[in-house]
């Protein structure tokens, strides 16, 4: 289990969506070409509003089925320890995989800012040059039209050719900067877990092992991104993993897959309403299979 849980950190955040309101009567590569020309407007700085959310996990690992369902409530806006609420829940203790959600989003690190850069589908940053966008999809390699009318295109491509283009926070195989406190050090050389350099030496080591993880999935990825054309915004993405693929040579990973929907908020931007992951994966002779959902159902003033 110790593969997946590093996957679910594995927060995939969209920033910045561009905003360009176009045309009904225009193609989607019209639209793309006009948003190079137009400015997205900047997200507020935090996130104005409290949220309801229902939390949904089915895990199997080996012979071992377990669900775990939550209806919580979180005001980012409020001081650590105080954000979040749990409405209701399937079972009194709580799966370690939701505990560490909910742990994630009352810790220290996690201001308002954090929080809106987390859940805002466009960049807070007024001073954002444009590079960040979608606008460039067209101008090598075009993606394949999957659907397109009046109201949306549908895009395909390799994942890699979006990687740059959004802000995305996916960590596949560790956390980014740093080693969770229970990582086994000795299993890297470190006998001495006073000793700062080496423990420094191990994270380092970790992160990059991290990273080429990472950066093997983002180059077999397909992503399918569904585009509001008369906004000319991204509304929905999917990540997969077309094929299976080995790690760390003791895992397979058969089936990987992200979803992501952004929603508009009563001020018209977009948040991040909708996250899910569904994963696959067999190592060292056990098959351990999970779908987690996130969804914000409702937004509060």
């Amino acid at each position: 289990m110790k593969y997946l849980r590093p996957l679910l950190c594995a927060s995939l955040f969209l920033a910045p969506c561009f905003y360009a309101p176009i045309s009904h009567a225009e193609s989607i590569t019209e639209v793309l070409e006009r948003s190079k020309t137009i400015k997205p407007p900047p997200a507020p700085e935090t996130f104005p509003y409290s949220y309801t959310a229902n939390f949904s996990l089915d895990m199997s690992e080996g012979k071992e089925d377990s669900i775990f369902q939550a209806q919580y409530k979180v005001n980012p806006n409020a001081p650590a320890g105080e954000r979040v609420s749990v409405i209701s829940a399937s079972s009194e203790t709580y799966h370690t995989i939701f505990q560490d959600h909910i742990d994630g989003l009352e810790r220290e690190e996690m201001t308002s800012q954090k929080a809106a850069s987390d859940l805002w589908c466009q960049s807070a940053d007024d001073e954002d040059d444009g590079s960040n966008d979608l606008s460039g999809l067209f101008d090598n390699d075009p993606p394949q039209i999957i659907a397109e009318d009046d109201t949306q295109a549908v895009l395909r491509m390799p994942f890699s050719k979006i990687a740059d283009s959004l802000d995305l926070d996916i960590n596949i195989g560790g956390e980014p900067d740093k080693v969770d406190d229970d990582v086994n050090l000795e299993e890297k050389g470190v006998e001495d877990k006073e000793d700062n350099a080496k423990k420094d030496k191990a994270r380092e080591k970790a992160n990059n092992s991290a990273k080429k993880t990472a950066d093997k999935f983002f180059k077999r990825m397909e992503a399918e991104l569904v585009i509001d054309k008369p906004q000319g915004r991204l509304r929905n993405m999917r990540m997969w993993l077309p094929k299976p693929m080995r790690i760390m040579l003791i895992a397979k990973v058969k089936k990987m897959d992200f979803s992501i929907s952004c929603e508009p908020a009563p001020n018209g931007h977009l948040y991040r309403g909708h996250y899910g992951i569904e994963m696959n994966i067999s190592a060292l002779g056990k098959k351990n299979k999970m779908k987690q959902v996130t969804e914000i159902i409702s937004l509060e003033n």
